[in-house]
């Protein structure tokens, strides 16, 4: 399955979010009701991530949806994304 652009952008800035925050791939699945499979297809680019998931991600990381698909990036302190480094 090819990735757009977008998709790449967000599966490579979800990773270091989770990564900088100190969230695993399962606790992350747990929270947002996935399995732990799913979740690391998802993360890795094999499966398509939808509205509903980037909502969720976001949720869960304290940022906004809009801000894993700006050019821009800035990774969020863990305490200004709502969590405590890990």
């Amino acid at each position: 399955m090819a990735t757009s652009a977008l998709e790449t952008r967000f599966t490579d800035r979800a990773r270091a979010v989770l990564a900088s925050q100190g969230i695993s791939v399962s606790e992350y699945a747990e929270k947002t009701g996935q399995t732990f499979d799913m979740a690391s297809r998802r993360l890795n680019g094999k499966v398509k991530v939808s509205i509903t998931d980037l909502a969720n991600f976001a949720e869960l990381t304290g940022y906004d949806p809009c801000e894993f698909l700006e050019d821009e990036f800035v990774l969020k302190p863990a305490v200004l994304a709502g969590r405590e480094a890990a």
